[in-house]
């Protein structure tokens, strides 16, 4: 059960940590098209998302591992 339970905090991972890699590459895009407004809007989403990760990273880590 406690397996099961780190498996789906895991994947609840996936998307946010996903979606930090889009914004990283629409930021990057958007700096070399001379768009700064856009690159700073895709940074912050990029940040967030980022945050996001490490919140459950640090909260996954920090769950003990419980014997059944």
């Amino acid at each position: 059960m406690a397996t099961e339970v780190r498996k789906l905090d895991f994947r609840a991972i996936e998307e946010p940590h996903r979606l930090v890699h889009v914004y990283a590459i629409e930021a990057v895009k958007a700096h070399h098209e001379n768009r700064p407004e856009d690159a700073l809007q895709t940074l912050e989403a990029m940040e967030i998302n980022n945050l996001d990760v490490m919140t459950r990273l640090r909260r996954l880590v920090s769950q003990p591992e419980r014997q059944i």
